[in-house]
């Protein structure tokens, strides 16, 4: 299936698809919220879409709210460290309402809460291992490591095109190696205007797993991303993937909420939990 594509809706930056079966209001501009809440859900109506959600600033939130939108997650000082942003999604099926594995889900949020109260030793990277920052002659390499980790995802991360186009729009993309092979990989994706940046694309590979090295990969875009003037990080978390959760919590990051069946990732649409950490 093709990778959902991004557009404009007046100056809104949305995601849509059928991938993801959904509408992702990435970025909110600043015309007339009535206006792109018709919009969005004219193009939801015409392709059967499950879900619209979005980062929307609070003092618009009403608009969203009074459309028959919900509250998923709220980050308080998201844009600019000063407004707040909640997540509001409409769902648009009955299905797409309904959670199979909550009740492990919220087993696993209890054990990151719990987590997150007790000091976490930080991880170096492992010896033969080595980290950089990933340039043009890593680009094919790196969107081959991401198609044999993620049998689907949200992003078309596999695309040199995809990726080459977000590093010049200021993307950091870090990877590990062994030698000449990639074993891991992951992103900030920065917004420089509101000075936040999703931390986001974990990519380790089965046979590094269990080692540190998501942590140890987190810690080093902190560094990057904080030398660029970024003031507040989050993430999006499968909130299955229990490894991944704990990584974030044990990193002193809060949890804001979660997405209900939102993203088509590793085969199947998840349910994800929302971090951050304001610095």
């Amino acid at each position: 299936m093709s990778p959902d594509s991004l557009t404009e809706i007046g100056n809104s930056l949305i995601q849509h698809g059928n991938l993801n079966s959904r509408i992702y209001i990435m970025k909110m501009g600043e015309d007339d919220p009535s206006n792109l809440i018709s919009e969005t859900e004219k193009l939801a109506s015409e392709n059967g879409y499950g879900k619209i959600f979005g980062k929307i600033p609070e003092v618009k939130a009403g608009y969203f709210r009074d459309a028959g939108y919900t509250e998923e997650a709220f980050v308080p000082e998201f844009f600019r460290g000063r407004e707040n942003a909640v997540f509001l999604s409409r769902f648009l099926s009955d299905e797409r309402k309904i959670s199979k594995t909550w009740e492990k889900e919220d087993e696993i949020l209890r054990k990151c809460l719990e987590r997150r109260s007790k000091k976490r030793e930080n991880k170096a990277l492992p010896e033969g291992l080595t980290v950089k920052v990933a340039g043009e002659e890593d680009i094919l390499s790196l969107c081959r490591h991401f198609a044999a980790v993620f049998e689907t995802y949200p992003f078309p991360v596999d695309d040199p095109d995809f990726i080459r186009k977000s590093i010049d729009e200021g993307t950091v993309y870090l990877i590990v190696k062994r030698g000449d092979e990639i074993i891991a990989a992951s992103s900030a994706e920065a917004d420089y205007d509101y000075k936040n940046a999703e931390m986001t694309d974990f990519a380790v590979s089965p046979a590094a797993r269990g080692m540190g090295i998501a942590g140890y990969l987190l810690r080093e875009m902190e560094k990057i991303m904080k030398e660029r003037g970024i003031i507040l990080f989050y993430t999006i978390a499968r909130s299955l993937e229990a490894p991944m959760n704990y990584t974030f919590a044990g990193a002193g990051y809060s949890y804001a909420g979660r997405l209900l069946n939102n993203t088509n990732i590793c085969g199947s649409f998840e349910s994800m939990n929302v971090w951050y950490k304001k610095i």
